[in-house]
């Protein structure tokens, strides 16, 4: 996956950012957007590496039952 390819912090930065907004909001009411500008990257630049929000959620969802 392109996702691995990013260098750690960046990679780092947007799943740190995707937390915080569905954290914040839930999952029905967090937005790609919201997820890019916490992130301070673009909207296409998600979609390039999780082409839907329930992808990156996925991730997530992943990343924390992984490290249980």
């Amino acid at each position: 996956m392109a996702f691995e390819k990013l260098e750690k912090e960046k990679q780092n930065k947007i799943i740190n950012a995707a937390c915080q907004v569905f954290a914040k909001h839930g999952y029905k009411k967090s937005s790609m957007k919201d997820i890019a500008e916490a992130a301070g990257v673009s909207k296409s630049v998600l979609f390039k590496y999780f082409s839907t929000k329930e992808n990156l959620y996925m991730r997530l969802f992943r990343l924390a039952a992984d490290s249980i």
